[in-house]
């Protein structure tokens, strides 16, 4: 997967940076390997929507997803605990 956040940074010194909340993930519709053998498959390495939507098994509504509800994911597979550290 991958995560597009934005950011506005208005100063380095001191640093000031804004973060945009409505980033999102992009997700592959292969699970991820680094076996040797899978390294040209760009359905596994890449989750440009360009490439995936070539997929037989290509879901429109699970390749992307707002930071809203991937949190939602993440507090429900591992806890309030866990994910907001």
């Amino acid at each position: 997967f991958d995560l597009r956040l934005y950011v506005l940074v208005t100063s380095y010194s001191p640093m000031n940076v804004h973060l945009y909340r409505s980033g999102f993930a992009r997700f592959s519709q292969h699970r991820y390997t680094n076996d040797a053998a899978t390294m040209g498959n760009q359905m596994v390495h890449l989750t440009n929507v360009a490439i995936q939507k070539t997929s037989a098994s290509y879901n429109p509504d699970g390749g992307k997803w707002d930071m809203h509800r991937l949190k939602q994911y993440l507090l429900s597979k591992e806890g309030p605990d866990r994910v907001n550290k």
